[in-house]
């Protein structure tokens, strides 16, 4: 059932392990290794309980043979004694056949790559870490309420002199939420003991009803995204949201958020409306700033995939994604993106639980100046790259698009032909409808004659 290193034995405490669980028996064993010698890490091995071969029978109406042990058993028993995953389920070798460009079947190849149901592989590998130690919670989550709220808050932040004053603001608009089912995990990232102060003593300027619903988790991993990834593991919500410490959400966007999902069918992304309000600062500190304009609202008012593959529509402060169909379909945001992490993650999640359209706008995106913004941190020249590397990544996955989207490309298509060159449009029409009456054109008695005339109008597209 374990496997050590060459030449050892049983593992010292903190000794990364594998270990194969075959059955529930196997599993009992496993846990209790893992309770005795506590390693830093340990990669669980388990049958696949459902090849994607299985899931297609399944939908054709087949039963798939009962597995004897599924993903969530692992997650759970070891969850008992104090670890969480690490990352999504791996398949434990490359696929053993090529995979079919598009299709349902394509698209279950797909997500086994985050959370291992699915593919080909006999085996999954699951990896897991011991939970991180809770002494560095701020003291003002000693009295979190036991029953689970709706919504997790994830905000970010440095905690630098001007994101301090914007904090502030972030903590008066979620302190005055007409729905409190909310908790706000506070993720300071690579702070120093000063500014975990700083936040201490701003937190302490607001009542306690709203602070005993906040958590302070401080992050020392690199990368824009790692705090996000540190506070979905350690939420409890139903629903996830990023409010990041420089924008601004109205009195009902914890309301308006449970109100969409009470609407929905199944959990999926609830997506609210946003506006943008242009930023200035008022002295040469960088800490006194005002709003030079009113809200413009330059987003598309409801969701569309066609849309959001072109540009992001959806400022990361309006949506919410469900907690457990995440985690378990192993999504996370992406360490290694300077820029465009939220865009990347929420069209991931999006192309496996849907995404569901709100009316009301909830929520104020504040563009600051550039030198204050992420603008400053990576050079515009490489934002480019970024964008066409994900571009690239989404390209070679298979998508499932929601209702409309093939009006929304065909109306794309037909823009793009006709904002090219005259010249051009009225080749491509000419092709166009020689492609519709040119059967019954060639079949009158002025066939052959037009058909000669085509090929030496230069009309005839070159043959491949």
């Amino acid at each position: 059932m374990t496997e050590f290193p060459p030449g050892r034995g049983a593992p010292d405490e903190g000794t990364p392990v594998a270990v194969i669980a075959r059955d529930a028996a196997d599993l009992d064993e496993v846990v209790s290794l893992i309770a005795r010698d506590a390693p830093t890490a340990v990669s669980v091995t388990i049958p696949n309980p459902a090849t994607t071969d299985h899931l297609l029978g399944m939908l054709r109406g087949e039963r798939i043979p009962a597995a004897a042990i599924v993903p969530a058993d692992v997650d759970d028993r070891l969850a008992t004694v104090g670890y969480q995953r690490a990352r999504g389920f791996h398949h434990s070798e490359l696929a053993d056949r090529p995979v079919v460009q598009g299709g349902l079947g394509a698209y279950l190849h797909q997500l086994a790559q985050g959370n291992g149901v699915g593919g080909n592989t006999a085996h999954l590998v699951q990896h897991y870490t011991r939970k991180p130690a809770l002494a560095q919670e701020s003291a003002v989550s000693e009295n979190l309420s036991a029953s689970l709220p709706f919504l997790s808050v994830l905000t970010r932040t440095q905690a630098t002199p001007h994101r301090v004053e914007t904090l502030r603001d972030v903590l008066t608009c979620l302190a005055g939420q007409t729905n409190s089912s909310f908790e706000l995990i506070l993720l300071p990232h690579r702070v120093n003991e000063e500014k975990l102060g700083t936040l201490t003593s701003l937190l302490s300027e607001f009542d306690v009803d709203f602070t005993a619903r906040v958590r302070v988790l401080p992050v020392v991993a690199p990368g824009r995204s790692s705090p996000l990834n540190v506070g979905l593991g350690a939420a409890r919500g139903s629903y996830v949201a990023v409010l990041d410490d420089d924008d601004l959400v109205l009195g009902h966007w914890v309301s308006s958020f449970a109100d969409l999902a009470a609407r929905c069918e199944r959990p999926a992304v609830l997506r609210s409306r946003g506006v943008m309000q242009r930023m200035e600062f008022t002295d040469r500190s960088g800490v006194g700033y005002r709003a030079w304009t009113t809200g413009e609202s330059h987003w598309a008012p409801t969701f569309s995939v066609t849309k959001q593959w072109r540009e992001n529509e959806m400022p990361i402060h309006t949506y919410a994604v469900p907690r457990a169909e995440v985690l378990a379909w192993g999504l996370r945001w992406d360490p290694d993106l300077p820029v465009f992490e939220d865009w990347d993650f929420l069209m991931r999640v999006v192309n496996v639980v849907g995404c569901v359209s709100g009316e009301e706008v909830t929520a104020v995106y504040r563009m600051w100046p550039s030198t204050h913004s992420s603008l400053a941190a990576v050079n515009r020249a490489d934002w480019d790259p970024v964008r066409e590397s994900i571009l690239s990544r989404w390209d070679d996955m298979t998508w499932i698009v929601p209702p409309g989207t093939v009006r929304q490309a065909v109306a794309a298509e037909v823009a793009l032909e006709s904002s090219g060159r005259l010249a051009d449009r009225a080749k491509a029409r000419a092709q166009h409808l020689a492609r519709r009456h040119g059967p019954a054109l060639l079949a009158s008695p002025f066939g052959r004659l037009l058909r000669t005339a085509y090929r030496r109008s230069g009309l005839r597209p070159e043959d491949t």
